[in-house]
């Protein structure tokens, strides 16, 4: 899983803005020297820099591990504020030496419906259940449901993969970008229709779009859209309903809130 989101939601509460003091380059054909000016000036400035997908830049790694060790001798002159974060897969071309200069943290997707349930809910901010803005109680109210629809749903897309060709035909690596897009995509049908929820461009822009553009398999595209019919549904709006025979997941009206910021 990328940590770039989990890393800028970090650099936010520490005071750190994107494009300010916190600069996100992404590693590829030409974009060594642009990091090595954004290493220079973080370093002065006490600002952090993320260097993203340093496996898709193999040849630029010496350079990096130069830079990397040059750091210590530089302490003196570097502002104790500075940060430099690398992001990569898990492939041999990062240089050991950068490997053993800083401290590691490897982001797995979580195992488990309810594991994955409680990352993306925890994950959204504050403000995230108020998006229908300008709506009246009851629009908001079936705009967090459909939320938590949105989420249960990407936690079993996910979960399929563990059954290999009964779950999917092809593996999907599917990612929370997809979970974000989803929400995004829910936050403006809502807006656009004034609080009247559009079910099929809502249940096209998520499942043929936003999920199904990963899909290369029709038997797979039929499943998702079926799975995806079974949580964008005018009955999630109703109080109470079960999205599992269990009762495990339902809906409780307004107590969404309460119950995912409890969890966070």
């Amino acid at each position: 899983m990328d940590p770039t989101a989990s890393l800028l939601r970090f650099g936010e509460t520490q005071g750190y803005e994107v494009g300010d003091s916190l600069h996100v380059i992404s590693l590829g054909q030409g974009q060594g020297p642009v990091a090595e000016a954004a290493i220079a000036a973080g370093r002065i400035a006490g600002h952090w820099v993320c260097l993203q997908n340093c496996h898709l830049c193999k040849s630029w790694m010496p350079e990096l591990e130069e830079l990397v060790a040059a750091l210590p001798a530089e302490a003196a002159s570097t502002h104790p504020g500075f940060r430099l974060w690398l992001t990569s897969a898990p492939v041999p071309v990062v240089p050991v030496s950068v490997l053993q200069s800083g401290i590691k943290v490897t982001v797995e997707p979580p195992r488990g419906v309810r594991a994955s349930m409680t990352q993306a809910l925890a994950a959204l901010p504050p403000d995230a259940l108020d998006a229908a803005e300008g709506q009246t109680a009851a629009a908001s109210r079936d705009y967090r449901a459909l939320l938590f629809a949105c989420t249960l749903f990407h936690a079993v897309v996910q979960e399929r993969r563990r059954f290999g060709a009964l779950g999917w035909n092809v593996r999907y690596d599917y990612v929370p970008g997809d979970l974000s897009c989803a929400m995004s995509g829910l936050r403006s049908c809502l807006k656009a229709s004034a609080g009247v929820v559009p079910w099929d461009a809502l249940t096209h822009v998520t499942g043929e779009i936003n999920y199904g553009g990963r899909v290369t398999d029709d038997n797979d595209r039929h499943c998702l859209m079926s799975v995806l019919g079974m949580f964008l549904t005018p009955a999630a709006l109703e109080p109470g309903h079960c999205f599992t025979p269990c009762g495990t997941y339902q809906v409780r009206g307004q107590g969404l809130r309460s119950r995912v910021w409890a969890e966070g």
